[in-house]
This record gives C-alpha cells, structure tokens and sequence, in this order.
C-alpha cells in the first residue's frame, strides 16, 4: 500500500547541480549553470511517480537552450524568470511540453521557482542532443508509415 510523503523545507539544504543531477548530463550543462543555481529536491520522482524541484538561479545568469524529455511545468516563487521577451513574477508559471528547446534568465534580483513534472525525469539535452534526439524521433515515426 502506497503512503504520504512529506517534504520539509527544514530539513533539507540546497543542493549543488553537480550532487543533484545524474553524471551522464552534468558535460551538457554550461558551466555558469552549475555554480549560478541551487537545487532542493522535494519529490525525486520515477516511473510513475510525479517530481517536484525548488531552484534558485542568481541575479543574470541565464540557464542556456535545453530540453527535456518529460513535460513541465514551472511556478515563479520570487524574483523574475525572463523567457524571450516575456517576464514572469512570483505567481506566473509557464508548461514547457517534453522536447522543447527553451532557455531562461534569472531577473536582476535571481529567481526562485518550482519544477514540477509528471515522471521523475533528469534528462538535459543541450541543442546538438535535442537535435539528434528530434532526428531520431522523425526516423521512427517515418518508419511507422
């Protein structure tokens, strides 16, 4: 039988990229990345279970064009999360569908935000991964036809 789990903002620290992320994805993520942010992993997720992370990016730094494989959705805690042109304040969220390359810049005073997604998924595709990874996925459905 399945049980509640809790997470408690006290009990837990914040986390580098570098001891939050599998070691497989870490080349992919510029550098500015894994000393400008901070993770706490509320919920790890899994195959069928659902993630939550808490991210804090300082003032500036912008987390390069990525994807992931898994949809998800991002809530504004504090701060400004700068996406193109548009500009989210706590309280605004955005739904990045799985395999969509997008990038996203801390305000000038940083950003804090939740990430949830609907699987527990880790996966960091930097532009030459994602498109390989679209290659691949317009090989398979043309070989469906």
């Amino acid at each position: 039988m399945a049980s509640i789990r809790f997470y408690e903002p006290a009990e837990t620290t914040w986390t580098e990229p570098v001891d939050a992320y599998p070691p497989a994805v870490l080349p992919l993520i510029p550098p500015v990345e894994l000393t400008g942010s901070r993770v706490k992993i509320h919920h790890r997720g899994g195959d069928d279970e659902p993630q939550l992370l808490e991210v804090q990016v300082d003032p500036d730094v912008e987390l390069a064009s990525h994807a992931h494989l898994a949809t998800e959705i991002v809530l504004v805690l504090e701060g400004e999360l700068i996406v193109g042109a548009r500009r989210l304040g706590a309280g605004a969220s955005m739904l990045v569908p799985g395999g969509t390359l997008y990038a996203v810049k801390a305000g000038p005073e940083g950003v804090r935000f939740a990430n949830f997604r609907g699987v527990g998924d880790y996966t960091y595709l930097d532009p030459a991964s994602f498109l390989a990874w679209r290659d691949e996925q317009r090989a398979a459905t043309a070989g469906d036809t």
